[in-house]
Protein backbone atom coordinates (compact mmCIF):
# COMPACT_ATOMS: atom_id res chain seq x y z
CA UNK A 1 0.00 0.00 0.00
CA UNK A 2 1.13 3.77 -0.62
CA UNK A 3 1.73 5.76 2.21
CA UNK A 4 1.08 9.62 2.23
CA UNK A 5 4.28 12.09 3.26
CA UNK A 6 2.64 12.65 6.58
CA UNK A 7 1.72 8.52 7.05
CA UNK A 8 5.54 7.98 5.92
CA UNK A 9 6.88 10.09 8.43
CA UNK A 10 4.93 9.36 11.63
CA UNK A 11 5.40 5.72 10.81
CA UNK A 12 9.67 6.35 10.56
CA UNK A 13 9.35 8.48 13.61
CA UNK A 14 7.59 6.66 15.81
CA UNK A 15 9.26 3.40 14.77
CA UNK A 16 13.12 5.49 15.34
CA UNK A 17 11.33 6.63 19.24
CA UNK A 18 10.02 3.72 20.16
CA UNK A 19 12.40 0.93 18.62
CA UNK A 20 14.74 1.62 21.13
CA UNK A 21 12.30 0.60 24.03
CA UNK A 22 10.53 -2.50 22.63
CA UNK A 23 9.72 -4.25 19.65
CA UNK A 24 8.74 -2.56 16.55
CA UNK A 25 6.94 -4.08 13.73
CA UNK A 26 6.09 -1.43 10.72
CA UNK A 27 3.69 -2.01 8.11
CA UNK A 28 2.13 -5.05 9.92
CA UNK A 29 0.21 -7.58 8.16
CA UNK A 30 -2.93 -8.98 9.26
CA UNK A 31 -4.53 -12.13 6.37
CA UNK A 32 -7.58 -12.90 5.57
CA UNK A 33 -8.16 -9.91 4.10
CA UNK A 34 -4.54 -8.26 4.12
CA UNK A 35 -4.56 -5.47 6.04
CA UNK A 36 -1.99 -3.26 6.89
CA UNK A 37 -1.24 -1.41 10.62
CA UNK A 38 1.12 1.13 10.10
CA UNK A 39 2.78 0.52 13.65
CA UNK A 40 2.59 -2.72 15.90
CA UNK A 41 4.41 -2.01 19.23
CA UNK A 42 5.14 -4.35 22.05
CA UNK A 43 7.27 -2.79 24.80
CA UNK A 44 10.62 -4.20 26.18
CA UNK A 45 9.88 -5.71 30.32
CA UNK A 46 12.88 -3.01 31.34
CA UNK A 47 12.13 0.19 29.55
CA UNK A 48 10.19 1.75 32.37
CA UNK A 49 12.68 4.71 32.80
CA UNK A 50 12.92 5.18 28.77
CA UNK A 51 9.23 5.24 28.44
CA UNK A 52 9.07 7.79 31.48
CA UNK A 53 11.32 10.21 29.20
CA UNK A 54 8.85 10.01 26.26
CA UNK A 55 5.77 11.21 28.54
CA UNK A 56 2.50 10.89 26.98
CA UNK A 57 3.95 8.79 23.83
CA UNK A 58 5.60 6.88 26.59
CA UNK A 59 2.19 6.22 28.46
CA UNK A 60 0.91 5.24 25.59
CA UNK A 61 3.76 2.27 24.80
CA UNK A 62 3.62 1.10 28.71
CA UNK A 63 1.44 -1.68 27.34
CA UNK A 64 0.98 -3.52 23.11
CA UNK A 65 -0.24 -0.81 21.29
CA UNK A 66 -0.87 -0.14 17.88
CA UNK A 67 -0.28 3.32 15.95
CA UNK A 68 -2.69 4.34 13.01
CA UNK A 69 -1.15 8.20 12.18
CA UNK A 70 -3.29 10.59 9.87
CA UNK A 71 -1.57 13.74 8.47
CA UNK A 72 -5.65 15.09 7.93
CA UNK A 73 -9.13 14.90 9.50
CA UNK A 74 -10.24 11.46 9.06
CA UNK A 75 -13.29 10.07 8.04
CA UNK A 76 -15.33 7.51 9.40
CA UNK A 77 -14.26 4.99 6.73
CA UNK A 78 -10.52 5.25 8.20
CA UNK A 79 -11.77 5.07 12.05
CA UNK A 80 -14.02 1.76 11.02
CA UNK A 81 -11.03 0.47 8.79
CA UNK A 82 -8.84 0.81 11.75
CA UNK A 83 -11.13 -0.95 13.99
CA UNK A 84 -10.95 -3.83 11.54
CA UNK A 85 -7.56 -4.30 11.59
CA UNK A 86 -7.29 -4.00 15.94
CA UNK A 87 -10.09 -6.63 16.06
CA UNK A 88 -8.97 -8.98 13.70
CA UNK A 89 -5.06 -9.03 15.31
CA UNK A 90 -7.71 -9.60 18.22
CA UNK A 91 -8.84 -12.72 16.61
CA UNK A 92 -5.55 -13.89 15.43
CA UNK A 93 -3.81 -13.70 18.78
CA UNK A 94 -6.89 -15.61 20.77
CA UNK A 95 -5.80 -18.26 18.07
CA UNK A 96 -2.48 -18.75 18.82
CA UNK A 97 -3.21 -18.80 22.19
CA UNK A 98 -5.49 -21.55 21.93
CA UNK A 99 -2.78 -23.16 19.68
CA UNK A 100 -0.42 -23.01 21.96
CA UNK A 101 -3.18 -24.63 24.59
CA UNK A 102 -3.63 -20.90 26.90
CA UNK A 103 -6.05 -18.74 27.76
CA UNK A 104 -5.63 -15.52 26.11
CA UNK A 105 -4.91 -12.50 29.26
CA UNK A 106 -6.15 -9.67 28.55
CA UNK A 107 -3.25 -7.69 28.85
CA UNK A 108 -2.28 -9.05 25.85
CA UNK A 109 -4.53 -7.76 23.98
CA UNK A 110 -2.78 -4.20 21.78
CA UNK A 111 -4.69 -0.68 22.30
CA UNK A 112 -5.16 1.16 18.81
CA UNK A 113 -4.24 4.96 19.26
CA UNK A 114 -5.41 6.95 16.58
CA UNK A 115 -3.45 9.84 15.88
CA UNK A 116 -4.84 12.56 13.71
CA UNK A 117 -4.23 16.60 13.91
CA UNK A 118 -8.06 17.32 14.10
CA UNK A 119 -11.34 15.89 15.00
CA UNK A 120 -15.26 17.01 14.30
CA UNK A 121 -17.16 16.82 17.36
CA UNK A 122 -19.77 14.55 14.92
CA UNK A 123 -16.88 12.28 14.29
CA UNK A 124 -15.93 11.79 17.87
CA UNK A 125 -19.85 11.54 19.03
CA UNK A 126 -20.57 9.21 16.29
CA UNK A 127 -17.77 6.87 17.62
CA UNK A 128 -18.97 7.29 21.49
CA UNK A 129 -14.96 8.33 21.79
CA UNK A 130 -15.39 10.33 25.28
CA UNK A 131 -11.96 11.95 27.05
CA UNK A 132 -11.10 11.06 30.62
CA UNK A 133 -9.87 14.06 31.79
CA UNK A 134 -9.57 12.92 35.46
CA UNK A 135 -6.75 10.18 34.05
CA UNK A 136 -5.19 11.48 30.71
CA UNK A 137 -4.57 15.39 29.80
CA UNK A 138 -7.22 16.50 26.92
CA UNK A 139 -7.03 15.93 23.85
CA UNK A 140 -7.43 12.32 23.90
CA UNK A 141 -10.89 10.52 23.77
CA UNK A 142 -11.75 7.12 23.91
CA UNK A 143 -14.19 4.79 22.73
CA UNK A 144 -16.25 2.41 25.03
CA UNK A 145 -14.04 0.11 27.04
CA UNK A 146 -13.84 -3.21 24.67
CA UNK A 147 -12.93 -1.62 21.55
CA UNK A 148 -9.71 -0.84 23.49
CA UNK A 149 -8.90 2.26 21.25
CA UNK A 150 -8.62 6.13 21.86
CA UNK A 151 -8.60 9.11 19.30
CA UNK A 152 -5.60 11.14 20.09
CA UNK A 153 -6.05 14.68 18.25
CA UNK A 154 -2.59 16.09 18.09
CA UNK A 155 -3.44 19.56 17.94
CA UNK A 156 -5.76 19.72 21.41
CA UNK A 157 -3.35 18.53 23.24
CA UNK A 158 -1.71 20.82 25.94
CA UNK A 159 2.05 22.24 24.87
CA UNK A 160 3.51 20.87 27.57
CA UNK A 161 6.82 18.78 27.94
CA UNK A 162 4.69 15.75 28.55
CA UNK A 163 3.44 15.67 25.07
CA UNK A 164 6.04 17.31 23.03
CA UNK A 165 6.85 13.95 20.82
CA UNK A 166 2.95 13.42 20.20
CA UNK A 167 2.89 17.23 18.68
CA UNK A 168 5.66 16.79 16.18
CA UNK A 169 3.22 14.41 14.58
CA UNK A 170 1.02 17.35 14.61
CA UNK A 171 0.71 19.93 11.93
CA UNK A 172 1.66 23.59 11.06
CA UNK A 173 2.80 25.55 14.23
CA UNK A 174 1.79 22.76 16.74
CA UNK A 175 4.47 20.66 14.86
CA UNK A 176 7.11 23.25 14.43
CA UNK A 177 6.86 24.41 18.28
CA UNK A 178 7.62 20.58 18.90
CA UNK A 179 10.66 20.47 17.09
CA UNK A 180 12.16 23.57 19.03
CA UNK A 181 11.49 22.15 22.15
CA UNK A 182 13.16 18.25 21.21
CA UNK A 183 15.94 20.26 19.67
CA UNK A 184 16.60 22.94 22.76
CA UNK A 185 16.75 19.57 25.39
CA UNK A 186 19.83 18.60 26.98
CA UNK A 187 21.54 15.62 26.32
CA UNK A 188 21.51 14.25 29.42
CA UNK A 189 19.07 11.17 28.38
CA UNK A 190 19.34 7.76 27.36
CA UNK A 191 21.56 7.59 24.49
CA UNK A 192 19.13 5.44 22.25
CA UNK A 193 16.58 7.83 23.26
CA UNK A 194 19.06 10.49 22.14
CA UNK A 195 19.55 8.58 18.86
CA UNK A 196 15.61 8.59 18.25
CA UNK A 197 14.79 11.72 19.45
CA UNK A 198 17.28 13.09 16.90
CA UNK A 199 16.45 11.04 13.96
CA UNK A 200 12.68 11.38 15.05
CA UNK A 201 13.40 15.40 14.37
CA UNK A 202 14.83 15.09 11.32
CA UNK A 203 12.77 13.46 9.59
CA UNK A 204 10.19 15.97 10.62
CA UNK A 205 12.15 18.24 9.14
CA UNK A 206 12.52 16.10 5.93
CA UNK A 207 8.80 16.16 5.39
CA UNK A 208 8.66 20.04 5.98
CA UNK A 209 11.44 20.54 3.49
CA UNK A 210 9.55 18.42 0.71
CA UNK A 211 6.37 20.19 0.92
CA UNK A 212 7.80 23.29 0.90
CA UNK A 213 9.99 22.41 -2.52
CA UNK A 214 6.77 19.95 -3.85
CA UNK A 215 4.31 23.35 -3.40
CA UNK A 216 6.73 25.74 -5.28
CA UNK A 217 8.78 23.53 -7.53
CA UNK A 218 6.84 20.21 -8.28
CA UNK A 219 8.44 17.50 -8.79
CA UNK A 220 11.53 17.34 -7.32
CA UNK A 221 14.88 16.65 -9.73
CA UNK A 222 16.68 13.57 -8.59
CA UNK A 223 20.03 16.25 -7.74
CA UNK A 224 17.44 19.08 -5.13
CA UNK A 225 16.02 15.33 -3.52
CA UNK A 226 19.65 14.38 -2.76
CA UNK A 227 19.97 17.51 -1.27
CA UNK A 228 17.13 17.28 1.59
CA UNK A 229 18.81 14.52 3.76
CA UNK A 230 21.76 17.08 4.30
CA UNK A 231 19.17 19.56 5.13
CA UNK A 232 17.18 18.04 7.33
CA UNK A 233 20.18 17.68 9.82
CA UNK A 234 20.11 21.33 10.25
CA UNK A 235 19.78 22.53 13.87
CA UNK A 236 15.77 23.86 13.30
CA UNK A 237 17.04 27.62 14.00
CA UNK A 238 19.51 26.77 11.29
CA UNK A 239 17.26 25.55 8.76
CA UNK A 240 14.44 28.30 9.17
CA UNK A 241 16.93 30.41 6.07
CA UNK A 242 16.47 28.02 3.51
CA UNK A 243 12.92 27.18 4.11
CA UNK A 244 11.89 30.98 3.68
CA UNK A 245 14.48 31.41 0.59
CA UNK A 246 12.26 28.09 -1.10
CA UNK A 247 8.75 29.82 -0.09
CA UNK A 248 10.22 32.73 -2.77
CA UNK A 249 11.41 30.87 -5.53
CA UNK A 250 9.58 30.35 -9.01
CA UNK A 251 7.85 27.35 -10.26
CA UNK A 252 10.42 26.62 -13.30
CA UNK A 253 13.67 24.93 -14.79
CA UNK A 254 15.39 28.33 -13.00
CA UNK A 255 14.27 28.06 -9.82
CA UNK A 256 15.30 24.03 -9.09
CA UNK A 257 18.55 25.34 -10.21
CA UNK A 258 18.37 28.22 -7.51
CA UNK A 259 17.34 26.15 -4.88
CA UNK A 260 20.30 24.05 -5.49
CA UNK A 261 22.98 27.00 -5.78
CA UNK A 262 21.48 28.32 -2.53
CA UNK A 263 21.66 24.86 -0.66
CA UNK A 264 25.25 23.97 -1.40
CA UNK A 265 26.39 27.86 -1.22
CA UNK A 266 24.74 28.11 2.34
CA UNK A 267 26.07 24.80 3.44
CA UNK A 268 29.23 25.32 2.87
CA UNK A 269 28.83 29.10 4.86
CA UNK A 270 27.74 27.27 7.99
CA UNK A 271 31.10 24.91 7.30
CA UNK A 272 33.66 27.61 6.42
CA UNK A 273 32.08 31.14 7.15
CA UNK A 274 31.58 33.45 4.91
CA UNK A 275 32.92 31.98 1.09
CA UNK A 276 35.66 33.07 -1.16
CA UNK A 277 35.97 32.61 -4.96
CA UNK A 278 37.83 29.42 -4.25
CA UNK A 279 35.50 28.41 -2.16
CA UNK A 280 31.99 29.62 -4.61
CA UNK A 281 34.06 28.36 -7.30
CA UNK A 282 33.74 24.70 -5.92
CA UNK A 283 29.58 24.60 -5.95
CA UNK A 284 29.12 24.00 -9.83
CA UNK A 285 31.56 21.41 -9.60
CA UNK A 286 29.62 19.55 -6.02
CA UNK A 287 26.20 19.75 -8.02
CA UNK A 288 27.79 17.79 -10.63
CA UNK A 289 28.14 14.83 -8.29
CA UNK A 290 25.86 11.70 -8.87
CA UNK A 291 22.51 12.29 -6.75
CA UNK A 292 23.84 9.18 -3.71
CA UNK A 293 26.87 10.64 -3.77
CA UNK A 294 26.15 14.33 -3.17
CA UNK A 295 23.99 13.13 -0.24
CA UNK A 296 26.72 11.13 1.49
CA UNK A 297 29.47 13.57 0.34
CA UNK A 298 27.41 16.97 2.23
CA UNK A 299 26.00 14.93 5.38
CA UNK A 300 29.68 14.62 5.81
CA UNK A 301 30.82 18.07 5.50
CA UNK A 302 31.28 18.99 8.90
CA UNK A 303 34.13 16.41 8.91
CA UNK A 304 35.55 17.86 5.89
CA UNK A 305 38.32 20.55 5.79
CA UNK A 306 38.98 23.12 3.27
CA UNK A 307 42.17 21.87 1.91
CA UNK A 308 40.15 18.49 1.66
CA UNK A 309 37.40 20.10 -0.12
CA UNK A 310 39.80 22.32 -2.52
CA UNK A 311 41.88 18.50 -3.31
CA UNK A 312 38.63 17.41 -4.36
CA UNK A 313 37.57 19.54 -7.11
CA UNK A 314 40.94 20.77 -8.31
CA UNK A 315 39.55 21.66 -11.25
CA UNK A 316 36.89 23.96 -10.58
CA UNK A 317 37.41 27.85 -12.00
CA UNK A 318 35.88 31.05 -10.66
CA UNK A 319 32.31 31.91 -10.80
CA UNK A 320 29.20 33.04 -9.50
CA UNK A 321 26.29 31.25 -8.97
CA UNK A 322 22.62 32.75 -10.32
Amino acid sequence: MTQSPHNQFATDYLNQVLSPIGLVKTRYEIPEPVQEIDIYFTPNATASDDLLSLGLLGRFAQTPALFEPFGDAVTPDQIRDCLSKLFHLHVKLDQRAKQENRSLNEEELPRLWILIPTASASLLEGFAALPDEQNWLSGIYFMPEFYYTAIVVIDQLPPTPETRWLRLLGTGQVKQQAIDELSALPNDRPKTIQRGMRQGIQAGQRLIINNVLRTRLGDLTPTLAALVTPLSALPPQELTPFVLKFSQLENNAAGSQQAQHFIVENLLKIRFGELDAQLLARVTPILQLPPQELSQYLSQLSQISRDQLLERFPEASPSTSP
